[in-house]
């Protein structure tokens, strides 16, 4: 039986390939945005992909770091912060802005998809840590996508 803790071969295999990928879909962020994207609606939702994005970054990356999760969710959010200011450092080179708030939604996203990827490792720690960890995320979301919600209620009711 394999130990719990060890990486197989075969996802590790995988890891350039998963580099790759995120490497090309990081190029979305370089790209003139839309002219659908352009209202207020649709910008509120261009700006959701932050969080998606670095959720899904940190549900594929963050099992390859070695060492305690107290020691692990602080190096991986660090990581995610600077590769945060090289991103919106490049995008102000490309005609973007930088916003503050993108680096923010970065950070929400890769806590989220930490406190998701924990949540469903059994054996990572404590169940009610777990649940508070996933609690806190999906606080942290909700609360930084209200503008979200109230523009589509709004865009709805007015059409």
């Amino acid at each position: 039986m394999r130990h719990p803790d060890r990486k197989s071969s075969y996802s590790v295999k995988y890891l350039p390939y998963l580099i790759v990928g995120f490497i090309l879909l990081a190029g979305l962020f370089f790209i003139p945005v839309p002219q659908l994207f352009k209202t207020k609606l649709g910008a509120t939702l261009l700006n959701s992909c932050h969080i998606v994005f670095f959720c899904a970054f940190a549900l594929v990356f963050y099992p390859y770091l070695k060492g305690s999760h107290l020691k692990r969710i602080p190096v991986f959010l660090l990581v995610v912060l600077i590769l945060s200011f090289v991103i919106e450092n490049v995008q102000s080179t490309v005609h973007r802005a930088f916003q503050w708030e993108d680096i923010l939604r970065n950070e929400i996203g890769a806590f989220t998809g930490i406190a998701v990827y924990l949540y469903l490792q059994k054996n990572a720690i404590e169940r009610k840590y777990r649940m508070l960890l996933l609690t806190t995320s999906f606080a942290m979301v909700f609360i930084e996508r209200a503008p979200l919600f109230e523009k589509l209620i709004s865009h709805f009711i007015k059409t």
